[in-house]
């Protein structure tokens, strides 16, 4: 399968909240756990956004997930889950 070209966003519930909230003019501040390359790259497409942001930094790398699009349908595909995401799954 080849791209066209890729566009990156930075993403999650409570992240994604904070980005529209910051496009309506809105004061918040986007708290989330970030690690490694992925997580230092998450971080500055947030401050590119101008997204006021908290880090908590984990020694494991951010996970990532990534769409991929046709005319006829969209695909996600995710990284493994880190321990605070599982500890997080084994709540619900």
């Amino acid at each position: 399968m080849r791209c066209d070209h890729a566009i990156e966003h930075p993403g999650g519930g409570g992240v994604n909240v904070a980005r529209v909230l910051r496009r309506l003019g809105a004061s918040c501040v986007a708290a989330y756990t970030a690690g490694g390359v992925t997580g230092e790259r998450h971080h500055q497409l947030m401050l590119q956004e101008k997204v006021r942001c908290h880090l908590l930094p984990i020694a494991n790398e951010t996970r990532e997930s990534f769409s991929v699009r046709s005319e006829e349908h969209t695909s996600e595909l995710q990284s493994p889950c880190n321990l605070v995401c599982r500890l997080l799954l084994e709540k619900k």
